[in-house]
């Protein structure tokens, strides 16, 4: 893809500020209604500038912790990003009532 066009579509995943640790499937509904998510011509071109991006961001996060964490807030900023995805990806079952429940409810 053109150098312009990659620059612009990772310009659109850190203004939406996708989640490094998330999956391109899980950040896709923050870029699809942004016109420069059209930018580049093909699905596996968008989720290659994705995976690349995320790669980059994991290995800054990596090499702040690893240089003693000389800016105070980074860590912190990246806690709180890992408790995000934990977050997003848990899945809790919804609520159901028993069937005991059901016959208990009954006149």
């Amino acid at each position: 893809p053109d150098a312009k066009a990659v620059q612009i579509f990772r310009h659109l995943l850190r203004e939406k500020k996708v989640d490094p640790y998330s999956t391109w499937r899980q950040e896709l509904p923050k870029l699809v209604g942004d016109r420069r998510y059209d930018i580049l011509p093909s699905l596996a071109d968008k989720r290659r500038v994705f995976e690349h991006f995320a790669q980059e961001m994991k290995e800054k996060d990596i090499n702040l912790l690893t240089r003693g964490n000389k800016q105070p807030h980074a860590a912190g900023e990246l806690q709180d990003r890992r408790l995000e995805t934990v977050h997003s990806s848990v899945r809790l079952p919804s609520p159901s009532r028993s069937s005991s429940e059901d016959e208990g409810d009954s006149p």
